[in-house]
């Protein structure tokens, strides 16, 4: 009784720890920022875009 409480508990926390993950859509903005090479100030104007491996400053 005990081993077989034991695997569905362990099954059980493999199956959940599977299961996809949700990503805010705050983080996914910084995400693709980030990726993009994009900083923008608080009213959302772009300061610095790159181009290649340099970034630019556009103020």
């Amino acid at each position: 009784m005990l081993a077989s409480t034991l695997i569905l508990v362990t099954g059980y926390n493999v199956y959940t720890s599977q299961q996809e993950v949700e990503i805010s859509d705050l983080v996914m903005v910084n995400i693709e920022a980030l990726a993009g090479c994009e900083v923008y100030d608080s009213n959302h104007k772009p300061i610095v875009i790159c181009e290649g491996d340099e970034g630019i400053a556009d103020n």
